[in-house]
């Protein structure tokens, strides 16, 4: 607990984040020796929290990179990523919005700047930060000068902040179509909440996954007195726990696809990078094949981004046997770039796993010749300790001092090589008995 409450305290400032990143890397076996396992993933976070420079990101990388370790960083490191994305964002949107409304700019720069020994107390009377500024004017509506509608809602948006992002949305505005006489852009193609989700990625450079609906039972679908049960009824809690988490995942992977998609129609390629970040992380951490057809559909349907469909033929590739057997592919109608991709993928498994299965034989065969000269050792150290007991039992006199054989076994030095010898020595007179 005073590693942890330490490691807290060191990651407030800059430079104590840098010095507890050097101290865990040193001291990262006794971390994982003397640290609960269920503590080791907070405290690796904790430890990373202060980071967010590119170099930092490669050092951890580098440092978990030749490791074998139960814990990954994974989370970690895009949430490093988050952080470097913010911050030069940070810099970019607060400079553009400072000088587009005539303030000084190198008044507000030298905080952006902040020295790696800067106090504690020096952050804490910091300006906002430039999110929050870029938050507020999304939120209050303050200087928008378009609007993006999308059915009954109406975002008041900056051209300043969204057209250095997306090429498409500055083309409308700018190029002499009716948007840039009316300062309206309707969207019909999204849904409300994935254009919600685009806004606040481009005033805050990330976007969080609303909580799924609740689902409603359809009108009419109330049970009767003496209905039959049906097998869903049946489940046990884990079951359906099982499957509440099933629904989630997909719920989870639909909303990213959508945003995905929504990022190649507005040409927002890091909102696109993100989004395929976070369907790779669910299909890799926490789906099972069952997502798999749900996953294709909602991709078929308005998915371009080549990197997505790389991914989605990917994982199709590491459940291809659930999904076969299953035939479950069957009920899908499979795009032909998509199938393929995914034959494509289903070779670069075949040949990892061929590549596996060389490793493996070649272990094995070290292992069975591991195993011959320990039985061939066995044998020889066998056959000195039968020639010793027939000595003995032919011995009944010492051959010097002529009394009644008593006798002890010195040993070699090293019983394993073969032209050593136990030898019999007679107790009372020490005599060599070969």
């Amino acid at each position: 607990m005073a590693m942890r409450a330490d490691t807290g305290l060191a990651c407030n400032t800059a430079h104590g984040a840098t010095e507890l990143w050097e101290w865990t890397k040193q001291n990262w076996e006794r971390v994982e020796k003397e640290v609960h396992v269920d503590i080791v993933p907070l405290f690796l976070g904790t430890a990373l929290e202060g980071l967010h420079t590119k170099d930092q990101i490669e050092d951890v990388r580098a440092f978990f990179g030749g490791r074998e370790e139960k814990i990954t960083p994974d989370q970690s490191l895009e949430r490093m990523e988050n952080r470097r994305s913010w911050a030069e964002r940070d810099i970019s949107d607060v400079r553009s919005w400072l000088e587009g409304h005539g303030y000084l700019l190198h008044l507000f720069a030298s905080h952006l700047t902040t020295k790696p020994h800067q106090s504690n107390r020096s952050l804490a009377t910091m300006p906002p930060q430039p999110h929050s500024v870029l938050m507020h004017l999304l939120q209050s509506g303050e200087y928008s000068d378009f609007i993006l509608r999308c059915k009954d809602r109406e975002f008041k948006l900056h051209q300043m902040i969204v057209c250095p992002q997306s090429p498409v949305i500055s083309a409308a505005l700018n190029g002499g179509f009716e948007e840039s006489t009316s300062r309206v852009i309707t969207v019909n193609e999204f849904d409300v909440r994935t254009v919600q989700y685009m806004v606040g990625f481009l005033y805050s450079a990330d976007y969080r996954l609303a909580p799924e609906p609740e689902k409603q039972p359809a009108q009419g679908e109330k049970r009767e007195e003496g209905e039959i049960v049906s097998d869903d009824d049946n489940m046990t809690e884990s079951s359906r726990a099982l499957q509440r988490i099933a629904d989630e995942t997909v719920y989870k992977i639909v909303s990213h696809l959508r945003v995905n998609a929504i990022a190649d129609y507005y040409g927002i390629a890091k909102l696109a990078k993100l989004s395929t970040r976070r369907i790779d992380f669910l299909l890799k951490s926490k789906a099972d094949f069952s997502v798999i057809p749900q996953t294709i559909a909602e991709m078929a349907t308005a998915n371009r981004d080549p990197e997505t469909r790389s991914v989605i033929a990917s994982a199709t590739a590491r459940y291809i046997e659930e999904l076969t057997a299953s035939r479950a592919l069957q009920t899908i109608d499979l795009e032909h770039q998509l199938t393929i991709e995914i034959l494509e993928a289903c070779g670069t498994r075949i040949q990892k796993l061929v590549e596996d299965l060389s490793a493996a034989n070649e272990v094995n065969n070290k292992h069975k010749e591991t195993i011959r000269k320990l039985e061939g050792d066995r044998d020889l150290a066998a056959e000195k300790v039968r020639n010793v007991m027939q000595q003995v039992h032919l011995t009944t006199k010492c051959r010097n001092c002529k009394k009644d054989f008593g006798c002890y076994v010195e040993e070699p030095a090293n019983i394993l090589e073969e032209l050593s010898r136990y030898v019999i020595r007679c107790r009372g007179c020490l005599c060599r008995h070969q």
